[in-house]
């Protein structure tokens, strides 16, 4: 299962739920058919975009009082029943976990992903240490999420790491 948004708050009278998108793009979540709430799965009836939102309308959903005890819920989606990605994307859930290497060094261990405006940042750790590193160009050269390997360039590594005490 792959987390895809999380509710906030309740839409309007008929049930919808304004759900905050983990996705590149709310337009993505029209492409969902079934969600996973509170561990009990609904089907997608419809799923709008409200600017970086999406206004979400689940089946069996149908007022303001089945909507609010959906609020500040996670929201996940099969990842077999997802929208395949182009070429170069990947899911937050398969690079977690991936060793990062730099020629033969070891340079950490993907913890996390944190996702800002201009560029995602690799979170890292090695030896108890956090490590970030921008999504940027040029720095990951390879990744490999079955075999949960990505491979980056030394040179990148050294102008754009960060390491935390």
């Amino acid at each position: 299962m792959l987390i895809v948004g999380k509710t906030l708050k309740v839409h309007g009278l008929k049930g919808e739920l304004k759900t905050q998108c983990y996705l590149d793009s709310p337009d993505l979540f029209k492409k969902i058919s079934v969600v996973q709430l509170k561990n009990k799965e609904y089907v997608v009836e419809q799923a709008r975009k409200s600017q970086e939102y999406v206004l979400l309308k689940l089946k069996g959903v149908d007022n303001v009082d089945d909507a609010k005890a959906l609020c500040n819920l996670d929201v996940f989606a099969e990842k077999e029943k997802m929208p395949p990605l182009p070429d170069g994307r990947y899911y937050i859930a398969d690079l977690i976990g991936c060793i990062v290497v730099s020629g033969s060094e070891r340079v950490g261990k993907i913890k996390n992903v944190l996702q800002y405006g201009s560029a995602d940042v690799i979170v890292m750790t090695k030896e108890g240490k956090t490590i970030m590193l921008p999504w940027i160009k040029g720095v990951f050269l390879s990744i490999d999420t079955e075999r949960k390997l990505v491979h980056a360039d030394k040179d990148k590594l050294s102008e754009v790491a960060v390491y935390e005490d």
